[in-house]
C-alpha cells in the first residue's frame, strides 16, 4: 500500500474537510504533479471511488481552477479520470452521494474547455457533457488537435435531434484529418444515419494526404506520441454499429495499403468477437484476402474464416491449398496453415483430420508460446476438439497418441463429446428454477462484467435442467427468446476465440431448449493463461 493510500485510509476512518483539503492540495502542488497519483487515491480496482470522493470533487475544482498552481492540467486529468469511472461503473462501487455532487459541480467544469492552458483545455473536453459549451468553444478553437477532440465529444454529447450540434459538425472542412473527426462525430450523435457515411469514411482514410495529416495534427505538436494512420481504423470502427463496422472494416480491408488492410482485419475481429451480426458482412471479405500477397494479412483472413465456421464452407478448397502456408506475423501466435486447418475443422471438411490433433498439441509441445489476449491466436486443443463431435471416430486414434505424450488428459474432450461433464444447477436459496432461468430477462446488449459471467451462466444451465423436466413454461421461453435476439456474446466475457465458439454452443442449446428438446448445458473452453 502506497503512502497516498494509507493517508487516505486514515482520512477515511477520521472525516474532516481539513484533511481531506491539505491531502489533496499537497499532491497537486507535488513535483512533479502526477493526476493518476491523484485520481488512484479517490479510485481503486479494489475498494471502488472512495466514500470521500464527493467531498474531495469541489476541492479537486477548485485546485483545477486555481491558475497559481503549477501543473494544474494534472489536476484536471485527475478530474477527468474520476468523472469517467463514475459513469462507467455499476452502482454498487460508486458512494451515493457522488451524483448530486457531480451535478452541482459539473457546470464550474466547463469554462475549463476555453482556459489559456492548451492542456487544460485537452483534459477538460471530456468533462463536459452538454453540447452547448462544446459548439461554442469550436467557434474559437484554432488548435487543430483540440478541434479534433471538440469533435469527437460533440458527437458523443448531443443528440440526433440537436440541429445544432449537427450542423456544426456537417460544416467542417479544410484537413482530411479533421473531416475524419467530423464524421465520427456524427457517426456518434446519428448511428442510424452512419451507413451512408461509410463511403466517406473509406474515401478519407484512402487519401494519400491522409498518413501525413494524421501525424501532424491528430495529437498536440508536444506530444512525443505520433499515431500513425492505422491507428485510427478501430476506433472508428467502434463509433459505428456492428453491421456498419463489418461493412467500413471489409471495404477498407480490400482497397487500403498493407498496412490499413492489417487494421482493418483487425478492426474486423473486434467487432465480430463481440457482435455475431458482423459474420455474413465479413464473410465475402476474408475469402477474398486469402490470397492477398501480405501474409500478415492471409493469416488474419484464414482466421477469421475459422472463427465464422460452417458459413466459411465456400472458401474450402482455398482453404485447404493453405495448409502448408507457414507463413503468418511475427507478432501473432499460429501460422496461415495453423488457421486454415483449425478452419476447414470448424466447417467439417474431412480433408482437416488427418494429424488434426498432433497439429492442436503443437501449442504444448512449444516452448515460449506466447500471445496478447484479444489478438488471433491457436486454440488450446480442448477447446477445439469439443466442438468436433461427429469427427470422434477418425479423432480417437489420434487422442490415444495425444494421451501417451501426457499433454493433457484427453478424457476431458471424451466426456464432453460423451454429455458426461454436464454441468448441475444449483440455483440460490429459496430461488426456484423458474426465477433462476427468468433472469436471461435482464441480459442487456452491453456486457456488465462484474456480475453477468455467473448470473447468467446460472440462468443458463437452469434453462437446461428445466428442458429435461418438460416443456419450458411461457415465463422462461420469453427469457430465452430475449437472450437470443440480442446482437452479443452470451458466452463468457472472453475476447478471443472461446467467446465465439461458447457463443455457438450456449446459442445452440437455448434454441433447442426452445424447440421443446431436453438439453444440457455444453461444455465450454477452458481460461488460458496470460
Amino acid at each position: 500500500m502506497s503512502v497516498v493510500d494509507e493517508v487516505w485510509e486514515r482520512l477515511e476512518q477520521q472525516p474532516g474537510s481539513a484533511g481531506l483539503i491539505a491531502m489533496l492540495q499537497g499532491i497537486a502542488a507535488s513535483e512533479p504533479a502526477d493526476g493518476y497519483r491523484l485520481a488512484h487515491a479517490m479510485y481503486s480496482d479494489r475498494r471502488g471511488m472512495s466514500a470521500l470522493a464527493p467531498d474531495a470533487l469541489p476541492i479537486v475544482l477548485a485546485l483545477a481552477r486555481d491558475s497559481a498552481l503549477p501543473a494544474r492540467d494534472e489536476v484536471v486529468l485527475a478530474l477527468n479520470m474520476l468523472v469517467e469511472c463514475a459513469r462507467s461503473q455499476p452502482a454498487g462501487r460508486i458512494p451515493p452521494a457522488w451524483l448530486p455532487a457531480w451535478q452541482v459541480c459539473r457546470a464550474a467544469a466547463e469554462p475549463l474547455v476555453a482556459d489559456q492552458d492548451p492542456k487544460v483545455r485537452w483534459w477538460a473536453v471530456d468533462l463536459v457533457e452538454r453540447p452547448g459549451p462544446l459548439s461554442n468553444r469550436l467557434r474559437t478553437e484554432i488548435e487543430p488537435s483540440m478541434r479534433i477532440r471538440l469533435l469527437l465529444r460533440l458527437g458523443q454529447v448531443a443528440t440526433p435531434t440537436d440541429d445544432q450540434a449537427r450542423a456544426a459538425l456537417a460544416a467542417v472542412a479544410g484537413s482530411p484529418v479533421l473531416r475524419l473527426a467530423a464524421l465520427r462525430g456524427l457517426n456518434r450523435l446519428d448511428p442510424d444515419g452512419a451507413a451512408g457515411r461509410v463511403d466517406g469514411l473509406v474515401d478519407l482514410f484512402t487519401d494519400p494526404s491522409m498518413p501525413a495529416s494524421v501525424e501532424l495534427l491528430w495529437n498536440p505538436a508536444d506530444e512525443d506520441y505520433r499515431p500513425e494512420l492505422s491507428d485510427l481504423v478501430l476506433p472508428t470502427a467502434e463509433d459505428l454499429p456492428a453491421a456498419v463496422a463489418a461493412r467500413f472494416t471489409a471495404r477498407l480491408a480490400r482497397c487500403g495499403e498493407p498496412e490499413l488492410r492489417v487494421s482493418a482485419l483487425d478492426a474486423a475481429w473486434q467487432v465480430l468477437v463481440l457482435r455475431p451480426s458482423a459474420g455474413p458482412e465479413l464473410l465475402t471479405m476474408a475469402g477474398a484476402l486469402l490470397d492477398d500477397p501480405d501474409p500478415r494479412v492471409r493469416v488474419r483472413a484464414a482466421h477469421l474464416l475459422a472463427m465464422l465456421g460452417k458459413a466459411a464452407a465456400p472458401f474450402a478448397d482455398r482453404l485447404f491449398a493453405l495448409l502448408d502456408d507457414l507463413n503468418g506475423d511475427e507478432w501473432l501466435d499460429g501460422t496461415i496453415a495453423d488457421f486454415a486447418c483449425w478452419a476447414l475443422a470448424r466447417i467439417g471438411d474431412p480433408r482437416a483430420l488427418p494429424g488434426l490433433v498432433w497439429r492442436l498439441t503443437a501449442v504444448h509441445r512449444e516452448q515460449g508460446r506466447s500471445w496478447t489476449g484479444g489478438d488471433p491466436h491457436r486454440p488450446d486443443p480442448y477447446d477445439a476438439l469439443i466442438a468436433l463431435p461427429e469427427h470422434a471416430e477418425a479423432l480417437r486414434p489420434q487422442m490415444a497418441e495425444w494421451k501417451k505424450g501426457g499433454l493433457l488428459s484427453a478424457a476431458d474432450v471424451l466426456a464432453a463429446w460423451d454429455g458426461r461433464d454436464a454441468i448441475p444447477c444449483e440455483p440460490p436459496a429459496g430461488a426456484g428454477l423458474d426465477s433462476v432461468a427468468c433472469r436471461l430477462r435482464e441480459m442487456r446488449q452491453q456486457y456488465r462484467p462484474w456480475h453477468e459471467t455467473s448470473r447468467y451462466r446460472t440462468a443458463m444451465v437452469a434453462v437446461a435442467t428445466l428442458s429435461q423436466r418438460g416443456p419450458l413454461r411461457p415465463k422462461v421461453r420469453a427469457a430465452v427468446e430475449h437472450a437470443l435476439s440480442l446482437d452479443r456474446r452470451l458466452s463468457k466475457e472472453y475476447y478471443d476465440y472461446r467467446a465465439v465458439l461458447d457463443d455457438e454452443r450456449v446459442r445452440d442449446m437455448l434454441q433447442r431448449a426452445l424447440r421443446g428438446e431436453a438439453v444440457r448445458m455444453p461444455a465450454l473452453s477452458i481460461p488460458l493463461p496470460g
